[in-house]
């Protein structure tokens, strides 16, 4: 790696581990993109397999232990004391190891809750800048605790910079934690518009395996309660007696895996419902132009990079009203937006693009059109902006 480039430390809930890990993807996707920046990741280590530390061509990965037991931070339905505590310590540590070691000139938080609170104290204590990023799912966190939102409220306020991935999440920000507006910048996590493209729908689903002669509904992401996907089984067992073609294909995994399989079993359309497993980022424009629509059925979102990719792809998508969702969708327009926990509305949707061809590909171009303001080159641009104005403040 070039001596001469700024060093800077990304503090990260999540980042990839192995091939096909999606989580934090995107964080890996703005430290690779750094190009003037040498960046050093420091992130918890979830599973066993997973070395401790890992160099790649554009990014030092800093991986420290804690009790995980192999389970992700997400899939914790209350918190766990003692392994959080293990997860605070040995993330301070490794973090204050990295920073030193690394001379990095400022440190950089993703989430605001744990990571951020590791990156303040470190930052603090090696008396460098710090800056965070906030996704919305942290937010929503904090705010169903009376002492994490203490935490968070000290976090943000101690912070140099602010960053969150939709107005939505800025207003919410500002008004829920009291944090002053013209601190917080709004920037999209961005996707790579010329890699996420439209392609050959025939050949993406010989690529892959899928049936040619079916009505493809897909959904990817983690099998987590927030996601929503239970009213998205239930949409399609809605409409089966009308499109006995359809097939709702499921990219990804997690803890709710059986619980959703069961329900597909109870509500009788197992035979209907394909699930495709966990998939590398680099396969994902290959299934999302395989499928005719794409479902995000979220209960909370930010600004998710999968409703992005699918647009970029020129797919027609049907997403529900949270978060920064609304910011880039307007109804009928370039997607379809649902209320969220409202299988009917979901499934009424999907029979509406079917049941429309011309308006379906209307909105699949428009789709494609609207997401090119948010290509992940503009992204890095906003962010370097940030970092060039906090490093010279240092000076």
């Amino acid at each position: 790696m070039d001596s001469k480039k700024t060093k800077i430390c990304f503090v990260s809930n999540a980042y990839p581990e192995y091939e096909g890990d999606m989580r934090g993807h995107f964080v890996r996707h703005l430290a690779i993109s750094l190009e003037d920046y040498e960046v050093s990741v420091v992130v918890p280590k979830i599973f066993t397999m997973t070395v401790l530390k890992e160099i790649r061509d554009k990014e030092k990965i800093y991986r420290f232990p804690f009790f995980s037991e192999n389970k992700l931070l997400i899939e914790y339905q209350k918190i766990p004391k003692l392994r959080m505590i293990s997860y605070l310590l040995s993330g301070t540590l490794r973090t204050i190891q990295v920073a030193v070691m690394n001379k990095c000139k400022l440190i950089h938080s993703h989430w605001i809750l744990p990571s951020g609170f590791i990156g303040l104290l470190v930052a603090k204590l090696v008396r460098r800048p710090f800056g965070i990023t906030s996704r919305g799912s942290d937010i929503e966190f904090a705010l169903k605790n009376k002492m994490l939102f203490i935490i968070a409220k000290f976090i943000l306020q101690h912070a140099s910079f602010i960053v969150v991935v939709s107005h939505a999440l800025k207003k919410d920000m500002a008004h829920q934690l009291d944090i002053d507006e013209d601190r917080i910048f709004v920037i999209p996590s961005g996707i790579d518009t010329s890699r996420f493209r439209p392609m050959q729908k025939d050949e993406m689903r010989s690529r892959l395996g899928l049936p040619n002669d079916k009505k493809i509904v897909l959904f990817a992401g983690g099998f987590v309660h927030v996601k929503g996907i239970p009213y998205l089984i239930d949409a399609i067992a809605q409409i089966i007696e009308k499109y006995k073609d359809i097939l709702l294909v499921l990219v990804g995994d997690g803890e709710l895996k059986p619980e959703l399989q069961e329900l597909a079993h109870k509500r009788g359309i197992k035979d209907h419902v394909l699930f495709a497993g966990k998939r590398s980022t680099d396969e994902m424009p290959y299934w999302m132009n395989a499928a005719d629509v794409v479902v995000l059925p979220s209960l909370h979102e930010g600004m998710p990079n999968v409703l992005l990719e699918a647009m970029s792809c020129g797919i027609s998508v049907i997403a529900t009203k949270v978060g920064g969702v609304v910011e880039v969708i307007t109804d009928g327009v370039e997607g379809l937006l649902v209320e969220p926990a409202d299988s009917t509305e979901i499934s009424n949707k999907i029979d509406f693009l079917f049941s429309n061809p011309q308006i379906h590909t209307e909105i699949s171009k428009q789709a494609r059109t609207r997401v090119l303001d948010y290509d992940v080159r503009k992204s890095v641009r906003d962010m370097i902006a940030i970092y060039e104005n906090v490093l010279s403040m240092e000076q």
